[in-house]
């Protein structure tokens, strides 16, 4: 039962973050269309979510066909977690920094084809 209290608070977290992200999205559409004080989407959002974890719990602990799936899921899924293997904090530092560098050498030369294709096509609607 430790194992699955485990995998569920990772599937929590996950669902926890995905919830905001989501409804942050939904959250700058809705306040483009009408003004609204309180934020109904991430109230809906995290209610269904609550009722999904909720619903799968129970399921999880009941001898049905599917409940003995969830749990084996949940089991499995543990199990996979912990052969997971992580960088450490120096790994994944250099490799932010990596990627960080090459962000911004791409813009850099979007910026530049881009300024090179407006003036090309300037030049050519000028002589036409």
């Amino acid at each position: 039962m430790k194992k699955f209290t485990k995998a569920l608070t990772v599937v929590l977290a996950i669902l926890f973050a995905m919830t905001f992200s989501v409804t942050a999205l939904a959250d700058d559409a809705a306040s483009t269309t009408a003004e609204s004080s309180f934020p109904w989407a991430k109230v809906i959002t995290l209610a269904v979510i609550v009722i999904l974890v909720v619903g799968a719990i129970i399921l999880a602990n009941t001898n049905t066909n599917l409940g003995q799936k969830i749990k084996k899921f949940f089991k499995e899924y543990a199990s996979e977690i912990k052969k997971v293997s992580w960088y450490s904090p120096k790994d994944t530092a250099k490799a932010t920094g990596i990627v960080l560098v090459f962000l911004v050498v791409a813009a850099v030369v979007i910026g530049v084809l881009d300024f090179g294709f407006t003036n090309l096509v300037k030049l050519i609607a000028d002589i036409f």
